[in-house]
């Protein structure tokens, strides 16, 4: 059916699914609508495959180059580099999976979320059935504590209040009626029940008019399943291994045709052309990435941030907006009491969410009785429960009301209850009778307005008297300010009398409560502002109560409402959508809709809890969840804060752009090492020179020597600025411009001194002696690349011991495998003498001099340049 059935008497829901309101389904009809529209349960598309995720470990254009390399060795004869390359591809595939086995999981954490079980009407009796056996005509019973089966008409209520947080994100329990709506907003169609959703208070009967993917969950559950996010870092990672692959292959065909032209024998040219493929190919890359990647995800779990996909470590110092749900992100999802108004005077309330903790400030200036009258009718009229342990129990309004009393009690009131009005929507209130010694008194709570209008007497100074109009209208004025700062604001009354009476009541006082901001929210806010990062509202919950928190925290801009979404067109809504901070009232649709956008020009993190914000959480750059927020929001996001705190997302991007910083230079320093060795064999097979490295070589310095300075790069220590800096640009490549000069500059360097080094002992000495002086000295000249990509970011070498160490490790090895005879043999090197160590020690000093003075004078020259640029396009 496609009716609204919000918008019409429930009497036609009833006759379009020929059921009955008495007696339900039949049986044998019942079976054959299950058969017709299926069980009512969400359809996983995508079922997670282990071996899937494996294979995929082995997709990466790198490592497929790798492969290539290890088939092309071992035909070659050269198994031992065959075999080391081999293990680095496996180890790559290890860890990659060990990091992503439990990824994109979002459907099977939909159906946690279902009621295994519910009551159903059939033939006139009730049953309890397994929630998948629903079908749409079904006559359902519901009631507190129990959660919705499926999309349900109400028939019929009593008292029923709804919490749909986790669904539209509006924070407070929603009043249910049977009467029809004229809206399509999802959180004001109170005649209808969602699946997932959970019974605060009452019980109903309803008729259910859509089952499985049919139901509102089941909606956002295709939007999850048809959502893909593509993350930058792997984009980049292909596109350079892509361009490194190219460049390789063109290399080995150039140095193939020059070797044949000199009239070489062909299987030697083939050899060095495979040589030079596999110097080309940074074989330590792929590992390096991985290992630093899940050495940054360690990190930032000691933070309170756990992510979920490496790779979307790094796009975290790219993101320039953050799009964050107000409800349980911004705010902690537990109503709070923040203001009290008895004996004429507004009294402040300490502490966040239902933790017993924080005082009732200025309390001396008002009478003692008045305010323990107004927080024991608070506590007393109330059916929530807080145990011993913290645990909360029932309708997020009375549970602040209840720990409103325990701030000032310690303890839950008790006085024996002996009858009640329950709260419903037409009276708006709500009544106790106690028994209190020998006689009996009736508490009474609800709207303000509702309240006043019963009452003809006033407590003040802990004495009743009669109420005036001048009382009422002050009353009235003070709850309108109260509910001008997006308060919830309840009146509270009493009476001595031995029967349920709401009318001649005693007026005691306001309440207002509200949904807080989380600690230390402002502080993150101003951090990222000041880090040039947008933060935004995206919240279902009403624009007054948006406003009041953006407010809180420090949001003046612009606020819109999904209402007023849906009357623009794109080039509309993308005129306005930078400068809107709040997005208030808006469904799932409408969410996606707004990143959709912002995600054209910018990265944007997505932040959110309930199920209505997955399907915008999997398709942002960054998904981002809370600890305590909703199964399918964890399991469609990239990262989960731990500790709940909005604070942890700002953390989480400091730690990202370290990381990414840090990306930039191990790769850059890996680069410099290949192109260094890359050059070194082009020119001098150009020049007819033997290959100053053998492959064995250029093995060894790829993946020993290289490997260790690269891992301990991806731990350097953050820069003091790294958060006074703009964002990276979404389109700016891992390795820009700048680098790639300063690359092309040392790596030229280091082509230049190796080259005349090799020529000079292969003319004096022996092949062996020469190639080794030209192995050695490249893995001395480690030290001062690794000092030259981090000039600009970091401090001198000791800064990073860990660095240090590595440089040292490698270095160490080499001295192994150079004097210990049996591996000289394997790794065809000579021994050096002092003489020798003497000659690269003082070739590493002249670079590292070379090195700083040539890039800092073609930096400033490029600087320049720049800004001439700039004046003249002004």
């Amino acid at each position: 059916m496609n009716k609204d059935y919000a918008s019409i008497d429930y009497n036609i829901a009833i006759k379009d699914y020929e059921t009955d309101i008495k007696s339900g389904l039949t049986n044998k009809e019942a079976s054959s609508r299950l058969i017709k529209y299926g069980n009512n349960e969400l359809v996983e598309h995508n079922k997670i495959n282990p071996l899937k995720i494996l294979i995929t470990q082995f997709s990466d254009p790198m490592i497929i180059i790798l492969l290539i390399a290890v088939v092309i060795t071992f035909l070659l004869g050269d198994t031992i580099d065959s075999i080391l390359i081999t293990i680095i591809v496996i180890i790559n595939a290890i860890v990659g999976f060990s990091q992503e086995y439990k990824a994109e999981k979002s459907i099977e954490a939909l159906k946690k979320i279902s009621s295994p079980h519910c009551n159903v009407v059939r033939e006139g009796i009730i049953v309890n059935i397994k929630s998948k056996n629903l079908v749409p005509g079904d006559i359902i019973l519901i009631e507190a504590g129990s959660i919705v089966p499926a999309d349900a008409r109400i028939i019929e209520h009593s008292n029923l209040r709804i919490s749909e947080a986790a669904l539209t994100g509006e924070s407070i329990a929603v009043n249910k009626q049977t009467k029809p709506v004229t809206t399509n907003h999802l959180a004001d169609r109170k005649c209808i029940v969602y699946s997932g959703t959970s019974v605060v208070l009452g019980k109903a009967k309803a008729v259910v008019i859509n089952t499985g993917m049919n139901t509102e969950i089941g909606k956002i559950a295709s939007m999850v399943q048809e959502t893909e996010r593509i993350i930058p870092l792997q984009v980049k990672l292909e596109k350079m291994a892509g361009q490194i692959g190219k460049a390789t292959g063109l290399i080995v065909i150039i140095i193939f045709i020059v070797g044949l032209l000199q009239n070489n024998p062909i299987l030697e040219m083939f050899k060095t052309s495979v040589s030079l493929g596999v110097a080309a190919i940074p074989e330590g890359l792929p590992v390096v990435v991985t290992v630093a990647l899940a050495l940054g995800v360690s990190r930032m779990t000691k933070r309170n941030v756990l992510m979920r996909k490496m790779a979307a470590v790094e796009t975290l110092g790219r993101v320039n907006i953050i799009c964050s749900d107000k409800t349980g992100t911004i705010t902690k999802n537990e109503m709070t009491v923040k203001q009290l108004y008895v004996d004429n005077v507004l009294l402040d309330v300490e502490g966040i969410g239902y933790e017993v903790k924080g005082e009732i400030l200025n309390s001396n200036k008002v009478n003692k009785k008045s305010l323990e009258l107004l927080l024991k009718t608070g506590m007393l009229c109330n059916d929530a429960k807080l145990n011993n342990k913290g645990n909360p129990y029932g309708d997020p309004t009375e549970l602040a009301l209840l720990v409103a009393g325990m701030k000032y009690y310690d303890e839950k009131m008790y006085l024996e209850r002996v009858d009640a009005i329950e709260f419903d929507s037409d009276r708006k209130m709500m009544s106790t009778l106690h028994k209190q010694g020998n006689s009996f008194v009736q508490y009474t709570k609800g709207a303000p307005e509702r309240i006043l209008n019963k009452c003809t007497m006033i407590i003040d100074k802990g004495k009743s008297r009669k109420i005036t109009t001048k009382d009422k209208t002050k009353i009235i004025n003070q709850y309108n300010l109260m509910a001008s700062q997006a308060m919830r604001v309840l009146g509270f009354a009493c009476n001595k009398t031995d029967k349920l009476n709401e009318n001649k009541l005693t007026f005691v006082g306001l309440q207002g409560m509200i949904d807080p901001p989380r600690d230390h929210v402002k502080e993150a806010f101003s951090k990222a502002i000041n880090a040039g990062i947008q933060v935004k509202m995206i919240t279902g919950d009403y624009k007054e109560t948006a406003v009041a928190i953006g407010k809180l925290i420090g949001m003046s801009g612009k606020v819109i409402t999904g209402e007023q979404i849906d009357k623009l067109n794109d080039n509309q809504l993308n005129k306005i959508i930078n400068t809107t901070e709040i997005f208030s009232r808006v469904t799932a649709e409408q969410k996606l809709r707004i990143l959709n956008m912002l995600e054209k020009d910018n990265v944007v993190a997505m932040t959110g809890d309930g199920v209505n914000d997955a399907p915008a959480i999997k398709k942002a750059s960054i998904g981002i969840t809370v600890a305590n927020g909703t199964d399918v929001a964890r399991e469609s996001s990239d990262m989960v804060l731990l500790d709940s705190h909005f604070k942890s997302i700002v953390v989480a991007i400091e730690e990202g752009r370290t990381i990414f910083s840090n990306i930039r230079k191990f790769i850059s320093f890996l680069l410099t090492c290949n192109l260094a060795e890359v050059a070194i064999i082009f020119f001098a097979t150009i020049i007819g020179l033997p290959l100053p490295l053998a492959p064995v070589h250029l093995l060894w310095i790829n993946l020993v020597t290289d490997g260790p300075p690269a891992v301990a790069l991806g731990v350097d220590p953050p820069s003091k600025n790294i958060m006074k800096k703009k964002p990276i640009n979404k389109n700016e490549e891992i390795i820009n411009g700048k680098l790639i000069r300063n690359i092309i500059l040392i790596g030229s360097l280091i082509t230049v001194i190796v080259l005349g080094l090799f020529n000079h002992y292969n003319v004096n000495s022996t092949l062996i002696h020469a190639r080794t002086m030209a192995f050695t000295t490249i893995i001395m000249f480690e030290f001062v690349i690794v000092q030259s990509v981090r000039r600009s970011t970091s401090g001198n070498l000791f800064t990073n011991m860990k660095l240090v160490f590595a440089l040292f490790i490698s270095l160490g090895l080499t001295l192994i495998i150079m004097y210990i005879p049996f591996l000289q043999n394997i790794f065809e090197l000579y021994p050096l003498g002092m003489y020798d160590w003497g000659i690269i020690i003082g070739l590493s000093i002249i670079l590292y001099i070379l090195d700083y003075l040539i890039i800092k004078i073609v930096n400033k020259i490029c600087k320049k340049k720049k800004e001439g640029k700039k004046v003249l396009v002004k």
